[in-house]
């Protein structure tokens, strides 16, 4: 439906209104310019629709009290027009995924009370002013998945009141600024991923102690993560895809660790990360269980190297094979996962490895164990599945007195489950089944 089948032109000459609320709705067409009378206009949300607005009108400049503006998911393209520092009460700007291309605007500097601002997902370019660390209020910055170069400029760390930074998924280059470690207020995120940032971390981020959340992933940063063993409120950190090098901080948070975090991180993990004492694994086991890691989890678990490495002992084997050893892992959370530890004799690249278990994955099936991930060094592969507290069908059918009470419309059921899963993997993963 356009504009123009909804409202009239006399519409927009409602001095009154104070708030449209068009969201989710399949309105196409351009945004009228007579939308500029409105000028006592405060809230205006039109996204999720269809709309374009090829040639931005100045009349948006006269919405002086207009203070949230969200036009997000649409088919906006162009610039975002200078006039927009007209509306020197606005607190909230949302333009993400639109086609919106150019610089930013210069006058965005201008809206003082700005505290909330998404251009994600557009086609923005150039640099980022400097003039936005005059933005005392934001405290929401997302900028991510647009075309935004050059460095990310010092003044940025002015913005006492930032709560959330996300410029990810651009092309910034440069190192990041240490004024950035010295916003106070940084708690809910710092997303830097996706760049081609260089140099070290600042030692200044040992003051981002109520930061959350930290994703420096796919850059080309330097130097070790010293700087943020001390972060107490620290409970997501992706560094992978780096040149991060030195140890592991020894602190609880770094300890715990899930795997999942470490992955592609080449760094070297402390030996006491891996034992806790000679009894628990020789010299040959630490070099088995050393980095680098490649690691993959398909569910979310809290588990870390240290949980894995303690518990490959014989105290912990549930099963022995041909090609590994099966041991139980009892995870922080007090689950317990089984993990097969392949023999070092069987040696499979990390890439054929890493391309057989992720076909693998895909296996969704009632009568087959869940695959939960998997891990692989130059040394070692490991796979992680669900722990069956029960033990093993052949353990409860050849077993001790456990043949004697499986009946035969128990063994009739087991027999017809275990035909159902071989069919499934036959039918949809032959290529990985033809010795069955």
């Amino acid at each position: 439906m356009a504009w123009w089948d909804l409202f009239q032109k006399e519409f927009f000459s409602l001095k009154k209104l104070n708030k449209l609320l068009l969201l989710s709705n399949n309105l196409s067409g351009e945004i009228p310019p007579e939308i500029g009378n409105c000028s006592s206009l405060i809230r205006f949300r039109a996204n999720n629709n269809k709309v374009a607005w090829e040639q931005y009108h100045p009349q948006i400049g006269n919405l002086k009290n207009l203070n949230f503006l969200d036009l997000g998911s649409n088919r906006i393209a162009g610039n975002i027009p200078e006039g927009i520092s007209g509306c020197q009460n606005l607190t909230f700007l949302d333009l993400h995924s639109n086609a919106i291309s150019r610089n930013l605007p210069q006058s965005l500097n201008k809206l003082v009370s700005l505290q909330f601002v998404d251009f994600s997902d557009n086609l923005i370019e150039g640099t980022l002013s400097a003039s936005l660390g005059s933005l005392g209020s934001l405290k929401k910055l997302i900028l991510s998945k647009n075309k935004l170069s050059g460095s990310i400029p010092n003044q940025l760390g002015s913005c006492s009141k930032l709560q959330l930074l996300d410029l990810s998924g651009n092309q910034l280059s440069g190192n990041i600024p240490s004024s950035i470690g010295k916003i106070p207020s940084l708690e809910i995120a710092l997303n830097l991923s996706l760049n081609q940032l260089n140099g070290e971390i600042p030692s200044e981020f040992t003051g981002l102690t109520k930061l959350a959340i930290l994703d420096f992933s796919y850059n080309h940063l330097s130097g070790d993560l010293q700087h943020l063993a001390a972060l107490p409120n620290l409970v997501v950190l992706t560094v992978s895809h780096n040149n991060f090098s030195g140890h592991v901080p020894d602190t609880p948070f770094f300890s715990k660790l899930p795997l999942s975090v470490l992955t592609a991180l080449y760094i070297i993990l402390g030996s006491k990360n891996h034992c806790r004492g000679a009894h628990e694994c020789d010299s040959d086991d630490n070099l088995e269980m050393s980095p680098p890691w490649e690691v993959t989890l398909y569910q979310k678990l809290d588990l870390s190297i240290a949980d894995v490495a303690r518990s490959l002992t014989a105290g912990n084997v549930i099963g022995q094979g041909r090609s590994g050893v099966v041991y139980k892992v009892a995870i922080p959370s007090g689950l317990m996962v089984a993990v097969k530890r392949f023999n070092s004799a069987e040696k499979i690249s990390a890439a054929s490895f890493s391309s057989e278990i992720a076909t693998l994955a895909t296996i969704r099936h009632r009568n087959i164990v869940r695959l939960l991930g998997w891990g692989a060094n130059l040394r070692t592969n490991l796979l992680f599945y669900d722990y069956m507290a029960n033990g093993t069908l052949g353990a409860l059918l050849h077993e001790g007195d456990g043949a004697r009470l499986v009946e035969w419309e128990t063994r009739f059921k087991i027999a017809l489950g275990v035909a159902e899963g071989l069919a499934y993997l036959h039918h949809a993963f032959r290529r990985f089944c033809t010795d069955m």
